[in-house]
């Protein structure tokens, strides 16, 4: 008996791309921005996702619903049979393991079968660098994960937990050293001393050469210098204005 695919993506620009391509299986789309915000899953998964709403419509004024909109695709996720097969096509940069390590903890007591596509050396940070075929390549390609050494990964970022990180097995970052690349990044990017992190201060460096009168300008230059954040231009945006309230 042939096994239900179903594609969680890491969005809904990669979720029409598949449906275009007509890849086997069931989409579902996260929607999240676990790179920001609260992560504090210790009161269950309502609280949390309250806290979630609150401050997405607090930072990108989003006039949707939360629960329509984000919710229901991890209610979809959950509904996923035991003997499914599901397919997590997640990127390198930041933005995309967040999501991808809240995911392995929200499904780690789900028994279906779990894989990893990731969009590869040629294209670490974006799916959308990758040609149709390229696509195709990278479902081939998708490596078996065991969710319960994966699962602890969110419960690491949620606590800030550096020594717990660096605890983790020379084995374990030698089978998923992009793992160990976007924790080094996370860690860079909080505040120390005299430092705002490394986004920010990245963003003071562009802005003392370029100026930021050029949104885009700036925005393209950020994406060029620190590609492993894989933030969007929101999140650029909003951390300009912490800048200027920070001076």
């Amino acid at each position: 008996m042939t096994k239900q695919i179903y594609h969680i993506t890491n969005g809904d620009s990669l979720t029409e791309r598949l449906q275009n391509q007509n890849i086997e299986g069931t989409l579902i789309t996260m929607r999240e921005c676990m790179i920001d915000g609260p992560r504090d899953f210790s009161q269950g998964v309502e609280v949390f996702f309250k806290a979630r709403a609150a401050f997405i419509y607090e930072q990108f004024g989003r006039e949707l619903s939360y629960k329509e909109y984000v919710v229901s695709q991890f209610e979809k996720m959950h509904e996923i049979p035991d003997e499914g097969v599901i397919c997590f096509w997640f990127e390198d940069d930041l933005f995309c393991q967040a999501n991808f390590w809240f995911l392995m903890y929200y499904l780690k007591y789900h028994k279906a079968q779990k894989f990893l596509v990731r969009s590869g050396d040629s294209s670490p940070y974006s799916f959308a660098g990758l040609s149709d075929k390229g696509i195709l390549e990278a479902f081939k390609q998708k490596k078996e994960l065991e969710a319960e050494d994966l699962s602890t990964l969110w419960k690491l970022y949620e606590a800030d937990d550096k020594n717990g990180v660096e605890a983790l097995s020379e084995v374990f970052f030698e089978e998923h050293p992009f793992i160990k690349a976007a924790f080094e990044a996370h860690f860079d990017r909080l505040a120390s001393g005299q430092s705002f992190g490394k986004p920010k201060e990245t963003l003071k460096e562009i802005g003392t050469e370029l100026g930021f009168e050029d949104f885009g300008k700036v925005f393209r230059e950020f994406q060029r210098r620190v590609p492993i954040y894989g933030y969007g231009d929101l999140q650029v945006q909003n951390m300009l204005k912490e800048l200027k309230k920070e001076k």
